[in-house]
């Protein structure tokens, strides 16, 4: 008894820094942590970059930044790094667990203090790490999916806007009969595209703002197909986005950019449209969501999920070896 006692005095006190470069609303990556660290009571703090003045829980540094000017932006990151080392000495953390290149960079020399004891989570290339709330991906796997049974081709992009291939999308479904676009979230790109809609009077492209976790399942749940189409640029190429994983939960179809790491899961696994470029994205769309096996379908995004959770097994031992 004293020596589990113990441990749970070693644990408390062994606490962890959990640092992120942004809002804690668009990091849902962190709960993969919380959600193991929380399991074995130990300590951790959170460190976020309050960017748009929002009232979140930890550790915050209060700037806002919102200019794309590469030099106004490297001089942010650098105020935050001044900021997070000034925390970290104060705090006497006992292990880093750090996400993002960019903070990554900004905080290597000061990592090389903690070798052996800090995590650096860069996201899209991390793969044993998958961006998902395990419970609900095993309530995933056993509950009944729930088609979409509207004629309208309604298309969802949900979460952080950003510019990517939004624009191209709009151009090849605008004011297209039958054929719905639905854009959920905030992010730096909203607004100008939001703009862009109007000015191009595109009649079926509507724009409803911030949503609450708790009701992302009834959004997707409400539309029959997930926007996930990407630059084929180095940033975008390896990303695996919280659409992708949504996407094979709530078993409705993505559409993602052939040549990424979405693109080859979805065409190796048959769980979307994967295409070359928004040419004639209407036809396409439409001739898949009218041949496609939905009962297969559904076999094939569970299929896929149970690899992930393979995945995540070994993420989680890899995490409980990092704290012990």
């Amino acid at each position: 008894m004293n020596s589990l006692r113990n441990l749970k005095y070693y644990f408390k006190m062994n606490k962890i820094a959990l640092i992120i470069p942004n809002n804690l609303w668009v990091s849902p990556y962190l709960d993969i942590y919380t959600r193991i660290l929380d399991g074995m009571g130990v300590g951790y703090d959170i460190i976020s970059w309050n960017r748009e003045g929002r009232n979140e829980v930890g550790i915050q540094f209060q700037y806002k930044e919102k200019s794309r000017n590469q030099l106004v932006v490297f001089w942010s990151y650098l105020k935050y790094a001044r900021f997070l080392k000034k925390t970290i000495r104060n705090n006497r953390y006992e292990r880093l667990i750090v996400f993002s290149p960019q903070v990554g960079i900004f905080l290597s020399s000061f990592l090389n203090k903690y070798k052996g004891r800090y995590i650096f989570d860069y996201r899209d290339l991390s793969f044993v790490s998958h961006n998902f709330n395990v419970d609900v991906v095993k309530k995933a796997l056993i509950e009944e999916a729930s088609l979409y049974k509207a004629e309208t081709s309604t298309v969802l992009t949900i979460g952080a806007l950003r510019a990517d291939m939004n624009y191209e999308v709009m151009d090849a479904l605008g004011n297209v009969s039958g054929i719905k676009l639905s854009f959920v979230g905030k992010g730096y790109a909203s607004e100008a595209l939001e703009r862009y809609a109007k000015c191009k009077c595109y009649d079926n492209v509507v724009f409803t703002g911030f949503y609450k976790k708790e009701e992302e399942p009834s959004i997707y749940e409400q539309h029959a197909l997930v926007n996930i189409i990407y630059p084929l640029i180095p940033s975008h190429i390896s990303a695996l986005s919280n659409r992708f994983y949504n996407s094979l939960i709530y078993k409705r179809p993505m559409i993602v950019m052939r040549g990424t790491v979405q693109g080859d899961y979805a065409e190796q696994f048959g769980v979307g449209l994967v295409i070359d470029d928004c040419e004639n994205l209407d036809v396409k769309l439409n001739e898949y969501r009218k041949n496609i096996d939905f009962c297969r379908y559904i076999n094939q995004c569970n299929m896929l999920l149970e690899e992930f959770l393979k995945d995540n097994d070994k993420f989680e031992d890899m995490v409980n070896g990092f704290v012990k």
